[in-house]
């Protein structure tokens, strides 16, 4: 998960992502209610975030792992 504020780390997020054949999830740090339905949906658990707290808050990377 990345910010659409700091694309780099989108960037370095999508080489990760094509080498280990999975996705990213952009969010906004406010509403993450879609990405949420998303991954209960498809039955994703694990979560990488990328640029620690400085770009995705802990309480908005902790809501998206919560079921």
């Amino acid at each position: 998960m990345v910010t659409w504020k700091n694309l780099l780390y989108a960037l370095g997020g999508s080489v990760f992502a094509t080498r280990k054949n999975c996705v990213v999830f952009l969010v906004d740090n406010n509403d993450v209610s879609k990405q949420k339905e998303l991954l209960i949906k498809k039955k994703i658990i694990d979560v990488i975030v990328f640029g620690g707290e400085a770009v995705v808050s802990n309480d908005i990377a902790d809501s998206l792992v919560q079921k």
